[in-house]
């Protein structure tokens, strides 16, 4: 196929496999879609990949970066990268400028997690300290 670039935003499998020979002018590549966790790159695949950019809920794998040869930029959004990919990304440091951060939508739902987790402990660990005496007096205490 003949894209120079493919975003990604509906899709309704969880896995997208590049094959040899498809997408032979392919530079840049857009994912947004929640449902894709594993992302292949067999070799020979997209030989013109330039740069990655993803979106996502949670990642399970990305493999065969190291057969994209013009791979120069990765970005991922979301929380966790597994250790393979890791791996991957840091075997190719000499060539690969990664970035790895969170949509704002991700970083408010942290936030608002976050604090929920603040208020429970706040409630729960309420303590009254007399420290000149030594005494701590939770609120449940008669």
């Amino acid at each position: 196929m003949d894209y120079d670039e493919l975003r990604m935003s509906s899709y309704n499998e969880s896995k997208l496999t590049f094959k040899k020979e498809e997408f032979l002018k392919l530079t840049l590549l857009t994912v947004d879609c929640p449902a894709i966790n594993k992302i292949t790159f067999t070799d020979g695949a997209v030989p013109k990949m330039e740069k990655i950019t993803w979106t996502l809920s949670r990642i399970e794998s990305l493999s065969g970066i190291k057969n994209l040869p013009k791979l120069n930029r990765l970005q991922l959004f979301g929380d966790h990268v597994p250790y393979q990919v890791k791996e991957d990304i840091k075997a190719l440091r000499m060539r690969l400028v990664y970035t790895h951060g969170f949509t704002q939508e991700q970083q408010k739902q942290a936030k608002r997690g976050a604090e929920e987790d603040q208020e429970k402990d706040d409630v729960r660990f309420q303590l009254s300290c007399f420290t000149s005496k030594n005494w701590c007096i939770s609120p449940s205490s008669p």
